[in-house]
């Protein structure tokens, strides 16, 4: 490991994923509190939470900016796709921001229209928490040691 590698591991890095199931929330949760990297988990359950969380409202006026965003694709009331055209729309403050998104679905439509709307990446949805570690060690060995992530303010 490079000094460079080893330096972004001593970072915090803010994580927001939406994730409407709970056991997929909870495999989450567990499996960041494994990584080796300063990965601090934020999760709401839809698309609107997600927005909400963005702009500082209503239970979220002192959340962090975050580093890296993660969408399932199939969410209640505000879905993953009509999330990311928010997030990426081409007067939000909120563009310069990696979104990866998830979902159980290798449909080609949903791939397509995901990198349409700007997805910086799109992976199958993990099944279980040990394909939630295997989905944090990618995170951590591309986004973190391998990618200049945004700096926003650490909190």
């Amino acid at each position: 490991m490079t000094m460079r590698e080893k330096e972004k591991l001593l970072r915090t890095y803010n994580v927001l994923l939406a994730e409407d199931d709970e056991t997929d929330a909870l495999f989450a949760r567990q499996a960041f509190e494994h990584a080796r990297a300063k990965l601090r988990l934020h999760i709401v359950s839809d698309g609107r939470e997600l927005i909400k969380f963005l702009n500082n409202e209503d239970d979220y006026d002192e959340s962090p900016r975050p580093n890296l965003i993660i969408i399932d694709i199939n969410m209640p009331k505000l879905n993953g796709i009509e999330t990311l055209k928010i997030i990426k729309a081409p007067d939000s403050k909120f563009k310069d921001i990696p979104v990866i998104m998830l979902s159980g679905s290798n449909a080609d439509s949903d791939i397509r229209e995901s990198y349409a709307n700007y997805a910086n990446a799109y992976m199958m949805k993990s099944v279980g928490f040990t394909d939630m570690i295997e989905f944090i060690n990618c995170i951590e060995s591309y986004w973190i040691s391998k990618v200049e992530l945004p700096r926003f303010e650490e909190v």
